[in-house]
């Protein structure tokens, strides 16, 4: 939350006064400190909170210490028709649109409220957002609905402005053009290797990280220490 914080994906601002009552690890001192900072620069705290919306929202997986992307290289389900939360959350969007007065699903919006409330109040990554695509699902499997009702009853106006709204939230939820897998991804790949002794995979997880960033040092320092303690 700090003016200088990213908002999505793990990232210790390098706001003084946020590293210290992190360190702290203090709760109270963080919130009031968060508090202090976005009273101080409400413009840029905003900012934040609409990037971690975008996020929640968007078709990218945001890493942890696993990645999504990473994974899918060991499994056969990549070459597998599955729909991703690409599809799901435009059509979830469009779904809470056609359906946003409907009373018998007030109890089901003031749950999505709450979990994006949860969210926005930390930070966004994609594990923090897995309760929120069974009901992103059922808003999605309400527009599918509508759409075709628009269709059988002849309303061809409303269901063409609706699939240019879904089309315009296709575009603005779809995942972002940016390296979906960095050098720390393959890193702690390789360290789970380490634990189970599968020391050759390990260090062709570490070459691949270095291949994305061949200065990246946690890389260098392990294949180093590989070259002179692993039989």
């Amino acid at each position: 939350h700090a003016p200088d914080a990213l908002g999505v994906g793990w990232y210790l601002p390098p706001s003084e006064a946020m590293i210290r009552v992190q360190a702290e690890r203090n709760k109270s001192s963080i919130y009031s400190e968060t508090l202090k900072l976005a009273s101080k620069k409400p413009f840029k705290w905003m900012i934040i909170q609409i990037k971690k919306l975008i996020a929640i929202l968007n078709g990218y997986e945001v890493p942890n210490n696993t990645n999504f992307y990473l994974q899918q290289r060991f499994t056969y389900l990549k070459y597998s028709p599955l729909i991703t939360f690409s599809v799901i959350s435009p059509l979830g969007i469009l779904g809470f649109i056609l359906c946003f007065r409907d009373e018998k699903l007030s109890l089901l919006r003031l749950l999505s409220y709450g979990i994006i409330c949860s969210i926005l109040a930390i930070y966004m990554l994609s594990r923090f957002r897995i309760v929120f695509i069974p009901i992103m699902i059922i808003f999605a499997a309400i527009a599918l609905v509508k759409l075709w009702q628009f269709f059988i009853n002849g309303s061809h106006r409303k269901l063409a402005a609706y699939l240019a709204i879904l089309l315009f939230l296709s575009i603005i939820t779809y995942p972002r053009t940016i390296p979906k897998i960095r050098p720390n991804d393959h890193y702690n790949l390789a360290l789970q290797y380490i634990k189970t002794k599968e020391y050759n995979k390990a260090y062709n997880q570490l070459k691949a990280a270095l291949r994305i960033a061949p200065d990246y040092p946690p890389a260098n320092e392990m294949i180093q220490r590989f070259k002179k303690q692993v039989p």
